[in-house]
């Protein structure tokens, strides 16, 4: 996600790996025991990723 905005020109390159810390700094491991459980974390860091580029396009937005 957080390539596909920069490719879009909505954050910068080295946003990209600020914000995969982010979601890495927030992030609770969990045991993998099925298919299940990979696609609720997947879904939850790409909600959790989508949040953190909206957040920084919305404060863009307000110094401009």
């Amino acid at each position: 996600i957080a390539v596909a905005a920069f490719l879009g020109g909505k954050i910068r390159f080295a946003e990209i790996a600020e914000t995969n810390q982010r979601i890495l700094d927030q992030h609770i491991p969990e045991p993998v025991t099925d298919i299940e459980t990979v696609i609720r974390i997947d879904r939850l860091v790409r909600g959790q990723t989508s949040t953190i580029l909206n957040e920084r396009a919305s404060s863009a937005a307000t110094l401009n």
